[in-house]
């Protein structure tokens, strides 16, 4: 089993505290990712989790093992850094066998000119190993090559060959690709994807990048300023986000946020227009959250405004129409054969299904988000 458990973990550097008593359940087999804007917290709990990091109070879990005290070595979780850390001088091949060699042989057997002749045939062994690890991942031509002759992506992959030989009870990955070109990302990020469906290996991710979230988890916690506050299904939390924060950090381009007030009857104002709730509650100012993809363009639209700017991403087009009224723009996503030219008026329409309404303190109104019609 590789179930992974942390409980209650607290880690501060001096008066900066890192991470807040968080508390965090993988399963067995799981793809998770924990994912978040630079300094929240995610990469210093990762390390913890591998034993290069102590935390101040708190227990690790893996199956039914208590590892909080246990050294990194001892944990058999395999590490995949940002900067690949492969040996230079040495081959792909030698990179990959390295830590077979100092994990199965003793002392003697590592001798260089003893040591082949007494452990001929677990060297043999170990280097079939490799030859299998490096043909899952189709780098079996790279074997004889040193580290300076490889391009990113491939890098990136001897470093999972390297970690994939020995046989971990989980992967544990910090930004592995952040240094690779766009088009190179989204390529490896599928390759990742298949390869978890492959090993059905446990794999915990760390990123700042919510695109890499969205497309390769089972499950994605979202971190901010050291507390985990959402941690779900990639499709629920772009859905349903539990707070304003969650929802301006996951999506591409960012959820639209204009301000509305709803009344003691439980409508809801916006840009002068009322929208009715099904469920009614107090009379407040809220923050209402648009999606791109739920406002459309409409010759019947109640809203009317001036497109500023054209994002062309082939199959769709992205919209940035400011509202009289409304500081900024409300980004709306067009399909090329409605598209509006830079600088027309226009008037759409919001999906009132999808609109998300969230309080002052940026906490979710779920009663004020389902099941709206827009009044007419």
């Amino acid at each position: 089993m590789s179930s992974i458990s942390l409980r209650q973990i607290t880690k501060s550097f001096g008066a900066t505290t890192v991470l807040k008593g968080v508390t965090l359940d993988i399963q067995d087999g799981e793809f998770v990712t924990l994912v978040g804007p630079s300094g929240c917290g995610k990469s210093t709990l990762l390390r913890i989790l591998a034993g290069l990091e102590v935390a101040d109070a708190g227990t690790v879990t893996i199956g039914e093992a208590d590892v909080t005290q246990t050294r990194p070595c001892a944990r058999n979780l395999a590490m995949v850094f940002q900067s690949y850390a492969l040996y230079p001088h040495l081959s792909v091949a030698q990179n990959m066998l390295t830590p077979l060699l100092l994990r199965d042989l003793t002392k003697l057997e590592r001798l260089p000119i003893l040591g082949p002749l007494l452990s001929r045939s677990k060297r043999r062994a170990l280097n079939d190993l490799v030859e299998n690890t490096a043909q899952t991942l189709k780098i079996t031509d790279l074997l004889p090559r040193k580290p300076g002759q490889l391009s990113g992506g491939q890098r990136q992959r001897v470093a999972l060959g390297r970690a994939m030989v020995r046989n971990p009870v989980a992967f544990l990955m910090d930004e592995p690709l952040s240094n690779l070109d766009a088009a190179l990302r989204v390529h490896m990020r599928s390759e990742l994807a298949e390869l978890h469906r492959r090993l059905k290996t446990t794999f915990v991710y760390v990123t700042h990048d919510q695109a890499e979230a969205l497309t390769m988890s089972d499950r994605m916690a979202v971190m901010m300023d050291g507390n985990i506050l959402q941690f779900g299904e990639p499709d629920d939390i772009y859905r349903d986000p539990n707070s304003l924060a969650v929802a301006r950090f996951v999506g591409s381009p960012g959820i639209n946020t204009v301000p509305g007030e709803v009344d003691a009857h439980g409508y809801l104002t916006v840009f002068g227009h009322r929208i009715a709730a099904a469920q009614r509650v107090a009379a407040q100012p809220v923050t209402v959250g648009i999606r791109p993809e739920h406002l459309s363009l409409s010759d019947a639209g109640p809203f009317k405004g001036m497109v500023k700017h054209r994002e062309n991403l082939g199959s769709d087009i992205f919209l940035h129409v400011t509202v009289e009224g409304h500081d900024g723009t409300l980004v709306l996503r067009s399909r090329p054969d409605q598209a509006a030219a830079l600088g027309a008026q226009v008037t759409f329409s919001i999906h009132p299904d999808h609109v998300l309404m969230f309080d002052v303190q940026g906490a979710r109104l779920r009663a004020l988000a389902t099941q709206m019609a827009e009044m007419t």
